[in-house]
């Protein structure tokens, strides 16, 4: 008996079961996660934006751009009506 027949005595991989799928227990752990809102941006975000638009940059494959344009310049380059921010909702804040 050799080779590789395939007997039903070979380990088989151990599959970890999906969080929140369905058939399982109700007391599956669930991963927690904050409410989020999808809102219009504002010049206001402009420091947190740049701040996520520079670490785009430095990875190399977020944008051709080299460097983080000022405010006037991004503004200028960006079309108004698609420029969102995603928030966390504060608990218990509708």
């Amino acid at each position: 008996m050799g080779g590789s027949g395939g007997s039903s005595s070979e380990a088989k991989p151990s599959v970890a079961p999906r969080l929140g799928g369905s058939g399982g227990s109700s007391s599956e752990a669930k991963p927690s996660v904050a409410p989020r809102l999808i809102e219009a941006m504002t010049p206001e975000d402009w420091t947190a934006v740049r701040e996520i638009y520079e670490q785009g940059i430095a990875t190399g494959n977020a944008t051709f751009e080299t460097e983080v344009p000022d405010w006037k310049a991004w503004d200028e380059a960006h079309l108004p009506d698609h420029r969102f921010v995603a928030r966390v909702q504060a608990a218990g804040v509708p």
